[in-house]
């Protein structure tokens, strides 16, 4: 874990917490999916492929489902998950981006 990665998950916690006051209502099942997205990436070590492309999935699906309901916008889940994205170690693939 580095500092980056804790700082992008109390961001996505306090974003969690920002999107109830602005309308975006989740259910206490969908909140956990977050924060277990969330904790599991702070928490993988790089190597962990599968599980960090496991716990992206889910959070991906969650938002993509939040946001074909109507409930969050595109913006909003973009923002999110970008957040969630930092959360987890650099890939192979961000690293070669970079």
């Amino acid at each position: 874990m580095t500092d980056r990665r804790y700082i992008a998950y109390r961001r996505v916690r306090t974003k969690l917490g920002v999107l109830a006051t602005e309308g975006v209502e989740l259910c206490p099942e969908e909140r956990l999916l977050f924060d277990d997205c969330a904790e599991g990436l702070l928490l993988a070590r790089a190597g962990d492929e599968d599980e960090v492309r496991s716990l992206r999935l889910k959070a991906a699906v969650g938002l993509s489902l939040l946001v074909g309901s109507g409930r969050m916008t595109s913006a909003e889940a973009d923002s999110l998950y970008e957040q969630m994205l930092f959360c987890g170690p650099a890939s192979e693939h961000d690293a070669a981006a970079a």
